[in-house]
């Protein structure tokens, strides 16, 4: 079971319920489950204003507000490619098209994204 948990879900924000829509997703397809554990990490997510901080561990993820916590990779993006992403109307290539940035590990935030694709 990957039980995926937003800790103050009354202050969530929208990137938060998105990404959260889209863990479980990818939670109930096993191929996409296994490439979600291989993103194992730390990330700070930015679309717009808006911040999350997500958690990857093997049993679960947490998405929480981003407060400075230590991070291995960075994501940027529109609220528009995250949702495109999850729906799987987003190129396979959106870091050549501007759509989303990483910096940090490039691996696992690849993974990351790999699992969210629909």
């Amino acid at each position: 079971m990957f039980n995926i948990e937003i800790p103050s879900r009354e202050r969530a924000n929208l990137l938060q319920l998105i990404l959260e829509a889209l863990l479980k997703k990818a939670a109930r397809d096993s191929r996409r489950l296994n490439k979600l554990k291989n993103a194992e990490g730390r990330y700070r997510i930015r679309a717009g204003r808006m911040e999350c901080y997500l958690e990857i561990r093997p049993e679960g993820a947490v998405i929480d507000r981003y407060t400075g916590q230590e991070i291995d990779a960075f994501i940027r993006g529109t609220i528009d490619a995250f949702f495109r992403l999850g729906t799987g109307s987003l190129s396979p290539v959106p870091l050549l098209t501007g759509r989303l940035k990483i910096k940090g590990k490039f691996r696992a935030a690849a993974n990351l994204g790999l699992a969210l694709r629909g």
